[in-house]
This record gives C-alpha cells, sequence and structure tokens, in this order.
C-alpha cells in the first residue's frame, strides 16, 4: 500500500494474499530490482516466496471468459477468507475472487461506503463479517439462502450447527450465512452460590439476576459480597441487558420504541441499581490475574467474560475451585440471548448467485473452517471437533501451572450455554 504524507492509502502496490495462500507474514523486504521475498507460513510450514514483476505481455489462445466475484470484508486475520479464495479459483479456473479488505479504514466508514455500493445496486457479490444485515434484508439487497440449500443437493444442514444457523434468521429468512461465532457468558463461583442458598437455571432474565444480587447480602448487611466485579466498559455491559428485549422495544416495521415506558425506565433503574451498590466498587477484571493462586474473586458470584473458544476454559478454568459457567440472562419478551458471527450473504443484483453460493460453502468446510484462528467457535461440526481433540490433547503435552486442566464434560457445558435459543447482534 502506498501512503500519503499524513498515512492515508492512496494506492495499492501490491497485495499478497491475492497470489498465495499465506496464514502469517514474519517478515518482508524489496530489493532495488523491486523484487519483494517474503517469509511466511501457509498452512503448518514456513515458506520464502518471491514476487517479481511481469513486464511482458501474455500471448497465445484466448483464455476461457473469465468471471469475477467480487468479495467484501472489513479484515481478514490470519489471510483465512483470501486462502480460501486461491483454493477455490484453483478449482473454478474460470473464476476470479476479487476480496477487497477494508480495514485500512474505520468501520463506520467502511458501513457508509457499503451502504452506498449497496443502495445504488451496485456493492459486492458477498458481503463478509459485519454488516447492517436488518436494513439489507428489509430492503430486499439480500438473497434468501434457504432457497440455495433447499436445491443444493450435496449441502446438509446437519454437518453444522443448526441452531446457529437459525439465531441468523430475520423474519423467519436466512439471508445470512454464520461462518463462525463466539458469545458471553458467566464463570459462576458455585461455592459462593451454595452457601447463599443461590440458584439460577438456564431461562433466567435479567430480573431474576437483580434478585439475585438482591439477596446475596440480605441476611447480613456487614457482608460484601458482590454480583460482578467492577464493571468498567458500559457499552458491553448494557448491551446485552437491553438488546436481548430490542426486538419487543422497537417495533421495526414502523420505526417506533418504547423507550419512554414504565418497563423500559424500571430495567434502566434495576441496571443503574445493580451498578451502584451489587458490583464490586474495586475490583476490576484487569486485578484478576490467572496467574496467581489467590485471585481477588471469591466475593464475587459472577465474573462476565466474552468466550471466543475452548481454550479459554483453560485460561480461565482456574478462576474457581469448580468449573461452571452460565449463559447470559435470557430476553424477557424476546427469548433471545445474542451472539456475534462473520456472517456472509449474497448480494441480490449478484450476477453470479450460484458461484457465490459455492465461495460460501467452501467458508463453511472443515478445511477453511479449521483455519479460522482460535478466537472463534466454529459452525462446521467435523472442525470443531477437530479443534476440541487439539486442545484436549496440547494442554497435557504443554503443561502450564496457570491453567486448569479441563475435560469433555468442561467442553459440554460452554456448548450447552450456546444452546440456548439465541440471535445473532
Amino acid at each position: 500500500m502506498q501512503y500519503d504524507s499524513v498515512g492515508n492509502p492512496v494506492k495499492e502496490l501490491m497485495d499478497y494474499r491475492k497470489l498465495s495462500a499465506i496464514s502469517i507474514v514474519y517478515d518482508m523486504m524489496i530489493d532495488l530490482e523491486e523484487q519483494v521475498y517474503i517469509l511466511a507460513e501457509s498452512g503448518d510450514k514456513p515458506v520464502l516466496l518471491k514476487y517479481v514483476k511481469n513486464k511482458d505481455k501474455i500471448t497465445g489462445s484466448e483464455p476461457e471468459e473469465q468471471k469475477k466475484l467480487v468479495v467484501y470484508v472489513y479484515r481478514d486475520l490470519l489471510s483465512v477468507y483470501s486462502n480460501a479464495a486461491r483454493k477455490f479459483e484453483s478449482h473454478h479456473k474460470n473464476i476470479k475472487i476479487d476480496l477487497k479488505t477494508h480495514d485500512s479504514i474505520g468501520h463506520f466508514e467502511y458501513t457508509q461506503k457499503l451502504n452506498t455500493e449497496m443502495l445504488t445496486g451496485k456493492g459486492p457479490d458477498i458481503i463478509c463479517n459485519y454488516y447492517p444485515l436488518r436494513e439489507y434484508a428489509e430492503k430486499g439487497l439480500l438473497v434468501n439462502l434457504d432457497e440455495m440449500i433447499k436445491k443444493d443437493r450435496s449441502f446438509d444442514i446437519n454437518d453444522y450447527y443448526e441452531h446457529i444457523i437459525n439465531g441468523c434468521r430475520q423474519e423467519e429468512k436466512l439471508y445470512a450465512m454464520p461462518i463462525n461465532y463466539d458469545f458471553k457468558c458467566f464463570f459462576v463461583n458455585e461455592k459462593l452460590m451454595k452457601e447463599k442458598n443461590i440458584t439460577l437455571d438456564d431461562d433466567y432474565t435479567f430480573v431474576d439476576l437483580y434478585n439475585v444480587a438482591k439477596k446475596l447480602n440480605k441476611y447480613n448487611p456487614k457482608e460484601k459480597y458482590y454480583i460482578f466485579p467492577k464493571i468498567e466498559d458500559d457499552y458491553s455491559s448494557m448491551e446485552y441487558v437491553f438488546c436481548n428485549d430490542i426486538n419487543y422495544y422497537i417495533n421495526w416495521d414502523i420505526r417506533t420504541a418504547k423507550f419512554n415506558s414504565e418497563e423500559f425506565i424500571d430495567i434502566l433503574n434495576k441496571y443503574k441499581g445493580m451498578r451502584t451498590n451489587f458490583t464490586s466498587p474495586n475490583i476490576r477484571m484487569r486485578d484478576i490475574d490467572l496467574r496467581k493462586d489467590n485471585n481477588p474473586v471469591d466475593n464475587i458470584l459472577l465474573v462476565p467474560m466474552e468466550v471466543t473458544g475452548y481454550d479459554s476454559i483453560g485460561i480461565l478454568g482456574k478462576l474457581y475451585s469448580d468449573f461452571k459457567v452460565l449463559p447470559y440472562p435470557k430476553g424477557k419478551h424476546t427469548d433471545h440471548r445474542f451472539f456475534f458471527s462473520d456472517a456472509a450473504s449474497i448480494n441480490s443484483q449478484s450476477k453470479y448467485k450460484d458461484k457465490a453460493w459455492e465461495f460460501i460453502k467452501l467458508l463453511l468446510s472443515q478445511e477453511v473452517q479449521s483455519s479460522f484462528y482460535e478466537y472463534h467457535f466454529l459452525l462446521n461440526k467435523d472442525a470443531d471437533k477437530e479443534r476440541n481433540d487439539y486442545y484436549l490433547e496440547m494442554q497435557h503435552k504443554i503443561k502450564n501451572p496457570y491453567c486448569y486442566l479441563y475435560t469433555p464434560s468442561d467442553i459440554q457445558q460452554y456448548i450447552y450455554c450456546w444452546e440456548r435459543k439465541s440471535a445473532i447482534m
């Protein structure tokens, strides 16, 4: 990439991801003849690649007419999407995947750019990562993928976690296919739960959580027990209190909201009360050092965590003596628990909808899914099992005294958390 004097991108000089399948780049060098050398990792092997300018005009027979699929992603960590594009091209000689990343601009600017293109009947053939799914679906800008699945005999939905797929539905229609996902849950101080005779079933709501917080110090006001550590990131905690019921408080058809209702104001007051009275005044998440045997969390009932992979069981499992997790509370009216996903949609204006669907299926394949970085759960069941087995094995080979040795039953607790009814954020 070429930049101007203030750091703004001006021109793309070369994108190695469009030329080779590379996971990680370790070093890069350009010599005086403008030949580019890259020390990288491809798959699990280190490789040294050399790129040379070719100014010669290619002659010969006329090539087969080439179709171009344009794919937008905001960012492409570990070049997962780029490598999938190269693999797709190797099996479809007449198709070129033009994958465009946009992490050189802010996400707001990227969304504005995408909105402009989509609303003018242009835009990419495939959109990945995060985008205004609901708005695009309402305006008829996306293909209903149920129609693609219905006519594709090679696609077996049982190969994937179907409840995550269903969580992406808008008005019962599938306009986005989740590629991976992550969610939030609570690590539970089970010892304190038993001491205080507290129970939370799987269908609890925020109001139930508030009542539990009040009960912690009910019989002895001098005791100092808290429901959470100090909450510093207001947005991340607010979104799960209110967004789970967002489809109840907002009527999307006529664009009206119930934010001035007594019910909503009561929830706001309960949330304020929980933050003011029932969260630790000084123990922050950053104070919890998992490398120490004694963490200051014995008087804290729930520790909220963003769960982005099974390896976090080993990292966080030593927080309490017993490994126990709970999903975040569901919406009172919608029964939703939100999750995040790198989803993929097809532009309804695409000339190559069938080929676009083939590329999305490749993103769901075991090979590509397994290459996604460990900070995501995988939609493909075989890829998910492969990763489970890997972590279960590696924790015994690389013994870390600061990590919890987890078991398949611990993994099932995670799975049980996100098997609850959910919806895409």
